[in-house]
């Protein structure tokens, strides 16, 4: 009887062997890239898979969050991780501020809208605003913001750079929170050239919008820096009035915020590789993007 104990032990243990031989072997096969992201922006949800967004996922990646993407893009440089996904234009200016190291993979693997998101309670500063944005449309205004930043230039942390070269456009001072009529914005100061800072100062596309707003409703501009993934949690618990950070227009984000109508119309998610990496020279269509990935061996 013994015997037979020891007999049936040995074969559990020869199973259990060879199984944990079978998925380490299987595991072996499967080998993954690392993709870092900015936590709770498009391009996580893009590059995990999100339901609620419509994206699928990228196929045999493992994904790293970062509190900034500059940090995706050291990362990048020191060989921790093989890419990073990004908004388009942030993607140009961080690709511009490290052009000896990485390089930007120029197909759109999204097609986004950037908006304002207000506190659903705010109707009435809804209505405003959308008028506002609509002047900016009509009269140039906006074409003229876009036109000063497009060739700021940031260094490699991606929240310092020069101011555009235009007297009108000098950085938004943070307002006094103890105002009594202020205007309060929730953003994140790491997306140039929509929004970063030089000293206390705060520039970019999305700040010279909300410099413009606060001035016409004659309210003074409070903005709270804090991490991306806050910034809607916080005007949908009515700590700020808006949220002005490179925001996509998403089902997810509307159950929280009421959006405004969209200030930019094409925006979209990239891909960042080492300047090194060929993998993707021949790609024309997000379609052979998705493929590199899904033949990664």
């Amino acid at each position: 009887m013994k015997k037979k104990i020891i007999l049936i032990c040995s074969l559990v243990l020869v199973c259990v062997l060879c199984a944990s031989i079978f998925v380490a072997c299987n595991n072996n096969n499967q080998k993954k890239v690392s993709i870092g992201v900015q936590a709770g922006t498009t391009g996580e949800a893009y590059v995990k898979g999100d339901v609620d967004w419509g994206f699928a996922g990228i196929p045999n990646t493992t994904v790293s969050s970062y509190d900034t993407i500059a940090l995706a893009v050291n990362d990048i440089k020191n060989g921790s991780i093989n890419y990073a996904v990004v908004d388009k234009a942030v993607a140009e200016n961080l690709v511009e501020a490290n052009s000896n190291d990485i390089k930007m993979i120029d197909i759109n693997l999204t097609v986004e809208k950037y908006a304002i998101g207000v506190n659903k309670n705010k109707t009435e500063l809804l209505s405003q605003i959308n008028t506002i944005i609509a002047n900016l449309k009509s009269d140039g205004t906006l074409d003229a913001i876009y036109e000063a930043y497009a060739d700021i230039d940031i260094n490699d942390d991606g929240d310092q750079g020069s101011a555009p070269n235009s007297d009108v456009y000098t950085g938004v001072v943070n307002g006094n929170p103890n105002a009594q009529n202020k205007l309060t914005l929730a953003t994140n100061a790491q997306f140039a050239p929509y929004e970063y800072k030089i000293g206390t100062k705060f520039y970019g596309i999305d700040m010279e919008i909300a410099k413009i707003i606060a001035e016409e409703l004659d309210l003074e501009l409070v903005i709270s820096d804090m991490e991306f993934a806050s910034v809607v949690t916080s005007v949908q618990q009515g700590d700020c009035d808006i949220a002005l950070s490179c925001l996509t227009v998403n089902a997810k984000r509307e159950k929280s915020v009421t959006f405004t109508t969209a200030y930019e119309e094409g925006a979209a998610q990239v891909l960042i590789v080492k300047k090194s990496d060929t993998a993707f020279d021949n790609c024309k269509t997000v379609d052979d993007v998705l493929n590199v990935f899904k033949n990664i061996k």
